[in-house]
């Protein structure tokens, strides 16, 4: 009886040792679309400034808030925001993860997304096409 235990024992340590490793590296993702679905957010609400400090500062060099106000001024507000491709790689400390997937606004508009992170900061992304909000006349 005593011989069947330690064997049972390592199987259920093994297996919780392996279910910790796999949340630590998906915890990563989720934090990365988590931030990818905020940034998105930001910017469809005209909050351009808060949107920046989710960029990279060589980002956010190259596009600051009145650039992203130029360029995105008068995006829809999202519907929904999905990611089905989730792409992470790691080099020592440093993670970078590619997400990709689509964003469809409350009128229907459907944009194709790419956002590119840098160690939870966003580093690049694609909105395409851009989907202006409707102007409402009263």
């Amino acid at each position: 009886m005593r011989r069947a235990i330690l064997p049972i024992s390592l199987v259920l340590l093994s297996f919780g040792a392996l279910t910790a490793l796999f949340m630590w590296i998906f915890q990563g993702q989720r934090d990365d679309v988590a931030a990818a679905r905020e940034f998105l957010t930001l910017l469809a609400a005209g909050d351009h400034g808060a949107a920046s400090e989710f960029m990279t500062p060589a980002l956010s060099r190259q596009i600051n808030s009145a650039d992203l106000n130029l360029r995105l001024g008068n995006l829809e507000q999202w519907d929904r925001l999905s990611f089905p491709s989730r792409s992470s790689n790691w080099a020592g400390e440093d993670r970078s993860t590619e997400i990709t997937g689509t964003g469809t606004t409350v009128s229907g508009c459907e944009s194709s997304l790419t956002i590119r992170i840098e160690n939870g900061q966003i580093d690049a992304f694609n909105i395409t096409p851009l989907c202006p909000a409707q102007d409402v006349e009263t």
